[in-house]
């Protein structure tokens, strides 16, 4: 059998719970070019790879991946597993929305980078899908203004393009998705902004899980500062940290309500995240 077209790549650790829902999305959609969808099991500890296994999409296939950890690698590993010429990722914990799957290939058809919105409101609750501004992403992410990002959760690009610029930095535990946007950027590949590709994007559901995501992305962002003043681009401005925390002061009469608390959480959770980046560093 010849190589399939486009594979689908699905990182996966410990997501028996909310897999099956993004494979049932999946298997909901058809392309006319040869497809699979590859589930990498990264370490998990509870049924992830029987629920992937037992899916009746013929497309699905799982590979364990247990030299290393971390969604970088898991990605590279399911990159490495397959021969296919387009990629695409998506989360375990998402649900890629009606038509995703012909709308990456239209665009991989057109362009080598792409992306697409995040739809924050189908699966989290109203209080916390309000939580992070708007409930649908629709114009082009950026990295604190400086340069476009393609979120992993919701990626394609061409498998020469990725092959050719080395993939996700396993070094980067939360953010590789970031780095690798700001690579492509720095060797002049578009970004592609494909209005018809979804993902319906999935929140922690606890204040503790909210807190503890932000304070992951601020460690993140310092170390993409850190790679982008290597490159010698000029970071954000430092006075976003003060006007951050004067926004922490002001909003403390917000924590009366759930989407209150769930906001200055992440804006604390990131500048607590960013403060260990930088100690850490030093």
């Amino acid at each position: 059998m010849s190589s399939p077209s486009l594979a689908v790549v699905i990182a996966a650790h410990d997501a028996a719970d909310t897999l099956p829902a993004q494979l049932a999305a999946l298997a909901d959609q058809q392309i006319d070019i040869e497809t699979e969808i590859i589930v990498v099991d990264n370490g998990s500890t509870d049924a992830t790879a029987t629920v992937a296994a037992a899916t009746d999409d013929p497309r699905v296939r799982v590979i364990a991946a247990t030299d290393g950890s971390g969604a970088g690698y898991a990605r590279n590993r399911g990159v490495a597993a397959t021969g296919a010429g387009w990629i695409a990722f998506c989360d375990a914990d998402d649900v890629v929305a009606p038509g995703w799957l012909a709308a990456v290939a239209d665009a991989l058809g057109r362009h080598e980078f792409v992306t697409g919105p995040l739809d924050t409101a189908a699966l989290n609750e109203d209080w916390l899908a309000g939580s992070r501004g708007a409930a649908i992403a629709t114009g082009q992410p950026m990295f604190e203004g400086v340069f476009p990002i393609a979120s992993s959760c919701n990626l394609a690009i061409r498998r020469q393009l990725f092959d050719e610029h080395g993939g996700f930095d396993e070094a980067f535990r939360i953010g590789q998705d970031s780095e690798l946007s700001l690579r492509l950027w720095r060797a002049d590949v578009e970004l592609h902004f494909a209005e018809a590709m979804v993902v319906r994007y999935r929140y922690r559901p606890t204040m503790r899980g909210v807190f503890d995501q932000a304070r992951s992305f601020g460690r993140a962002q310092v170390a993409i500062e850190r790679r982008l003043a290597e490159l010698g681009v000029a970071a954000p401005s430092s006075g976003r940290a003060v006007r951050r925390g004067l926004w922490l002061l002001r909003s403390l009469t917000g924590l009366r309500s759930r989407a209150g608390r769930a906001r200055w959480l992440y804006v604390c959770g990131t500048q607590v995240g960013r403060f260990v980046g930088r100690v850490r560093r030093r």
